[in-house]
């Protein structure tokens, strides 16, 4: 899961990898993907670039599920230390909150299904 966004007339793509959280020009994606439209109030090109900014290069750990998974399951009660903005649907989900719109509860598995049925795809 990632997010796209326009800056100086081309878009990228910003998204959550083995190496870290990247942004590459939605041009050089390659392969099948689906876009879903969240309508977001209009905050300006800068407010996302700032976020891409502080989020870029942040690690992507293959442990951040079980730690999600863990932190959920315990209600919050597993340390939050082990499990903030590792995965990918957390970036677009702190994405979506930073920019004003919250379209899923960290409390409330599965994301994905709660994340398909915000944009009517279920």
């Amino acid at each position: 899961m990632s997010f796209i966004s326009k800056f100086d007339g081309e878009w990228y793509v910003c998204e959550a990898t083995g190496e870290g959280v990247r942004e590459i020009p939605l041009s050089e994606l390659s392969g099948e993907y689906r876009v879903y439209n969240i309508p977001l109030p209009l905050l300006g090109s800068e407010t996302v670039r700032d976020f891409v900014r502080e989020h870029k290069g942040r690690k992507y750990y293959n442990l951040g599920y079980l730690w999600k998974a863990l932190y959920v399951l315990t209600k919050g009660n597993f340390p939050r230390f082990m499990t903030n903005k590792e995965v990918c649907w957390d970036l677009v989900f702190e994405f979506c909150d930073d920019m004003g719109t919250e379209i899923t509860d960290e409390y409330v598995p599965p994301y994905l299904i709660n994340f398909l049925s915000y944009v009517g795809e279920l």
